[in-house]
């Protein structure tokens, strides 16, 4: 309890409720103190509101990672004052998973930054190359320039001619290769593909919420509650993404043996998946009350039609992501 003076003036300074018997108005909830505070007053409030959010913050997390489908079910019978909201905590997540890879350096950043080099200082050497070698999309043709690529397409029959994407997509490759090296193109795309990651997450969540909503019980599940379990899941699954790739993947670069750092990004790759995985159907048979079997078959097909729809946004979120660097 906050050890400041309470106003003897009872009306609440924010939304002027009046006679205030206790120390936080029953309306709104704001402290009744007297807004001219010492120093250490500001100091005390502030560790107290930061104590008071991490309890609740850092227990909504040890759920979220490690208690599949607790949050939504505490959150469904009511109680949610000791948690982070589902949306805020969604909404928070997805900004750490933008604000991370944007502060922490790359992984294998030392030889992205020695090929740059290298490329800038040899330039003509880069130029030869591409002279001699060309550029291959997703084809065995092999295009110099833009140029090129038109001098060849004009020569084909009509029938025989790029689709008008596909030649939209190979010119924009070739385009990129005349102006920027590959290690450049890579790092603009990876930038672009990960700001633009919990976009498509988010657009994504009502689809997936849909799909839970098929397969059960209408008269006993509303759309709100499978809503609830949606944003918990991908919380879940952005978190988990980010502390495998984002964080430990920087930390396992530090390793300078490369065997023994291999073994260990690969079953880091192996336990995440395996855990995001195995967490959706433990939190489905505890979040849906059903039968081993009929939750086992559920899991499955929800699984099956989500993993097809996600590998399809992620292809589009792919595609953008190179069609917008420039």
């Amino acid at each position: 309890m906050s050890k400041t003076t309470i106003r003897e003036d009872k009306n609440c300074l924010n939304c002027n409720f009046p006679n205030v018997e206790y120390r936080f108005c029953p309306k709104c909830g704001q402290e009744n103190i007297d807004n001219h505070q010492t120093f250490g007053g500001i100091v005390f409030h502030f560790f107290e509101d930061l104590t008071h959010y991490d309890s609740g913050f850092f227990k909504t997390i040890k759920y979220l990672l490690f208690n599949p489908a607790k949050l939504t079910k505490e959150y469904l019978a009511g109680k949610r004052k000791q948690y982070v909201a589902p949306i805020k905590l969604y909404f928070f997540i997805s900004f750490i998973t933008f604000l991370i890879p944007s502060i922490l350096p790359p992984i294998d950043g030392k030889e992205i930054v020695k090929e740059e080099k290298t490329y800038h200082k040899s330039p003509d050497i880069k130029s030869d190359f591409k002279k001699k070698e060309g550029i291959s999309v997703l084809g065995s043709t092999r295009y110099r320039n833009v140029k090129h690529l038109d001098s060849i397409e004009n020569s084909l029959p009509a029938n025989k001619r790029m689709p008008e994407l596909q030649y939209w997509f190979t010119k924009h490759i070739i385009t990129l290769s005349e102006t920027e090296s590959k290690e450049e193109v890579m790092k603009q795309f990876e930038t672009s593909f990960y700001a633009n990651l919990p976009k498509a997450i988010f657009i994504y969540l009502p689809i997936f919420g849909f799909w839970l909503w098929i397969f059960h019980n209408k008269k006993k599940w509303y759309f709100f509650e499978h809503a609830i379990f949606t944003f918990h899941y991908f919380s879940f699954l952005l978190l988990s993404l980010t502390l495998s790739i984002s964080v430990l993947e920087r930390f396992l670069e530090l390793i300078p043996n490369e065997n023994f750092k291999m073994f260990l990004s690969d079953t880091n790759g192996l336990l995440t998946c395996s855990w995001i995985i195995v967490y959706f159907y433990l939190a489905h048979k505890r979040m849906y009350q059903e039968s081993k079997v009929i939750s086992f078959i559920k899991s499955s097909f929800l699984l099956f039609l989500n993993i097809i729809f996600i590998l399809s946004i992620m292809a589009l979120l792919a595609l953008y992501s190179l069609f917008t660097i420039h």
